[in-house]
């Protein structure tokens, strides 16, 4: 591989890692559904089906309208199993307290993944913020249970001194990883009431590992745009808001989001910092005015699951916009669909990724092959380039005439060997960002690697080491070798370029793949899987070119 080609390359891998930081796609939002047909096919049949709960009381302190405050070891919590995840009430605040996944093992392999688990009343999931327009703070009060006999219906109360009543009732399905929410506030005073309320809709989402840290996001859609919320400013200020109609709020890392979808009009959103670079997302109310005797009921659905294309499209509520692959997003669904499609067949994530590859191999054979034999013509004429630069180097604009004339005469494009894999970065870039955020990947098996999501870590180390931590992974160390390879195939025999530019040339044949297997050492096994099938199969390219023009040199020779 030339020079140019793996610099290209490498400062690829460079954008697109800064680029993760700092950018998303977005996309343009439909209008919402009404409540229930909002939920999936599945979810709707599956409404009737029995779930499992289990109340247990943390301590022995119970009131029903209390006028103090509580803490979670104080509370009741109420445990509510279904076939996708287990929910965690609290009675302090009416909230969800935790969500575990029950189809998702944790980072570490003990048990399922925890997806959110507040630490305190306030940040709990569906909390209620009232401000200074009631008597209590209804994020820590305690709600009273109702009657949790009607299968897949949970209920809470609470009555304010100020004579407001609010009522929050919890709808599970059995299979489906959301929740419904209806919340009604009702005026049992003799006054007009009037005011807003926030609510919690994210809250600490799982970051067990440095990736899902690295890809915390916080948006929203609002005002038919989308809004990504800077972290760093939360993190700094304490909280960042967005004025204007929310359609969804998201807070999501690699692969799992809490989305909380409103069905009414809100008035904005806040991301706030809850310390240790934790955060939650909130959506504001429209403003509420209630007579007398009146009440108003809104209704939400939280989505909590894996960032799954398929299933969050299949809610009809836009919300799969919340799931980028990068800027060149669109590309890189057409590719997750051909992995997918790939993987129908094989039934392996690991054969499919090389079955794509090989696939965009093929697309690109042609570039590739424009690209690679514009290298070998300019390796062919580069000593007559270095034979001019001895004999003009004194007179720097005939020289570069002389070697533009030169260029024309063998017919040679200097771009040549650079605008055909130019051409290529976007489908490679697209490509990293499937790959990196398939959700897919995550657990996936292929030969001696546990999962495709992850580095291959084929043996562990006793001690932890520099770059290679505690662990050898063996595929950066292969795709590092045929790199290697790579570069001795694609240069030129002895003449054919001068004794300092072999010298560079032999340099690069071992920086150049060394620097790739320590960038690439501890990525996920499934993008270095590509790379490393992707650098075979240029490999193959490449001897079949060599061949080809060392034929033709031959034949110009008899």
């Amino acid at each position: 591989m030339e020079k140019r080609t793996l610099v290209a390359i490498v400062l690829a891998i460079f954008v697109m890692m800064a680029y993760s930081h700092f950018a998303g796609k977005y996309y343009p939002q439909q209008a919402s559904q009404p409540l229930q047909q909002a939920r999936s096919p599945q979810g709707a049949q599956s409404l009737q089906e029995p779930y499992h709960q289990e109340a247990r009381t943390v301590s022995s302190s119970q009131k029903d309208v209390p006028s103090a405050l509580y803490k979670w070891n104080e509370s009741t919590l109420r445990t509510i199993t279904t076939d996708v995840f287990q929910v965690t009430l609290s009675d302090i605040g009416g909230c969800i307290k935790e969500i575990v996944l029950l189809k998702h093992p944790s980072s570490n392999g003990e048990g399922p993944i925890v997806l959110t688990k507040a630490n305190k009343p306030e940040e709990g999931i569906f909390a209620l913020d009232f401000g200074r327009q009631t008597k209590n703070d209804l994020r820590t009060a305690r709600f009273k249970a109702e009657d949790f006999s009607q299968g897949r219906r949970v209920s809470y109360s609470y009555r304010d001194g100020s004579g407001l009543d609010i009522s929050k009732t919890y709808i599970f399905s059995n299979s489906n990883n959301d929740i419904e929410l209806e919340l009604t506030v009702s005026n049992n005073s003799s006054s007009i009431w009037e005011g807003q309320y926030e609510i919690v809709g994210g809250s600490r989402i799982d970051k067990s590992t440095p990736m899902d840290e690295r890809f915390l996001e916080a948006s929203f859609y609002i005002n038919d745009k989308p809004e990504k919320v800077n972290l760093r400013k939360v993190q700094k200020t304490g909280v960042q808001r967005v004025a204007g109609n929310v359609r969804w709020s998201s807070l999501k890392n690699k692969y799992f989001s809490a989305l909380l979808v409103p069905f009414e009009t809100t008035s904005g959103g806040a991301v706030k910092s809850l310390g240790d670079k934790e955060v939650s997302t909130c959506l504001r109310s429209a403003s509420l005015r209630l007579m007398p005797g009146a009440s108003a009921t809104n209704k939400f659905l939280l989505y909590a699951g894996a960032n799954d294309l398929d299933k969050l499209v299949s809610y009809n509520l836009n919300i799969e916009r919340s799931v980028s692959f990068g800027i060149f997003g669109g590309i890189g669904k057409i590719l997750l669909v051909c992995l997918k499609f790939f993987y129908g067949i094989v039934h392996n994530y690991g054969v499919a990724i090389i079955l794509l590859t090989g696939l965009i191999s093929t697309i690109m054979y042609p570039l590739t092959v424009k690209s690679m034999k514009s290298m070998r013509q300019m390796q062919q004429i580069q000593p007559k380039v270095e034979k001019l630069k001895k004999e003009i180097k004194d007179n720097p604009q005939k020289l570069q005439k002389e070697i533009m004339e030169l260029y024309r005469k063998h017919k040679v494009n200097p771009m040549g060997g650079c605008l055909p894999l130019f051409l290529q970065l976007p489908i490679f870039i697209a490509l990293y960002h499937t790959l990196v955020r398939t959700i897919e990947l995550r657990g996936a098996s292929f030969l001696w690697i546990n999962d495709l999501s992850k580095p291959d870590m084929a043996f562990k180390l006793p001690t932890v080491l520099p770059i290679l931590k505690d662990n050898i992974n063996i595929l950066p160390i292969m795709m590092a070798v045929a790199m290697f390879l790579q570069q001795k195939v694609s240069t030129p025999k002895s003449g054919a370029a001068s004794d300092a530019m072999q010298q560079q040339q032999k340099m690069m044949m071992i920086f150049m793949p060394l620097m790739m297997g320590v960038v690439l050492y501890n990525f996920p096994s499934g993008l270095v899987l590509y790379w490393f099938t992707n650098t075979l199969l240029m490999l193959i390219h490449q001897l079949r070119i060599k061949r080809h023009f060392e034929l033709q040199e031959v034949a110009v020779e008899e």
